[in-house]
């Protein structure tokens, strides 16, 4: 058991970008089929990509024996790091001003998309299972008040 453990723990970026291939790829056809992945999916997905690099990059600083190969490996991937991070950061941002819950209308699971900034925007879309929801706008509801969330539920 410790060999096959051994053996994966030897490629993390292989599979990193393997999980990232197959996500793009299964994204561009749900795209296609005018389907999306809730919230969640990207969430986890971009984590995984994010702690997936970060310890391919320590994996490769780790197995470079050579003294200048490595400060040149750190140096890049420092400013990969540079480069990247902001990017990263930047849409976790931009997914966190999006809240999703999914509710029961009429006997019918929907998904409601909360969008919280200057204003309140809630849009519902078809909810298909616990991965995908439909793109096409089912109802759409607007609120000048920002920071409102309707179905935020308050611990007083």
């Amino acid at each position: 058991m410790k060999n096959i453990f051994t053996k994966l723990s030897k490629y993390i970026l292989v599979y990193v970008m393997l999980y990232f291939l197959v996500f793009i790829i299964t994204k561009n056809i749900l795209n296609a089929m005018n389907m999306d992945f809730l919230k969640w999916v990207y969430v986890t997905s971009y984590s995984i990509l994010f702690i997936g690099i970060i310890l391919s990059c320590l994996q490769i600083i780790i197995k470079v024996k050579n003294k200048i190969v490595k400060v040149i490996v750190i140096a890049v991937e420092i400013f990969l790091l540079m480069i990247w991070g902001p990017i990263w950061i930047f849409k976790i941002c931009l997914l966190h001003d999006k809240y999703e819950y999914i509710i029961n209308t009429e006997n019918k699971k929907i998904v409601a998309e909360v969008i919280n900034f200057d204003q309140t925007n809630i849009n519902y879309y078809e909810y298909i299972n616990c991965f995908v929801k439909g793109t096409e706008i089912i109802n759409s509801e607007y609120s000048p008040e920002g920071g409102s969330n309707p179905f935020e539920v308050n611990s007083d």
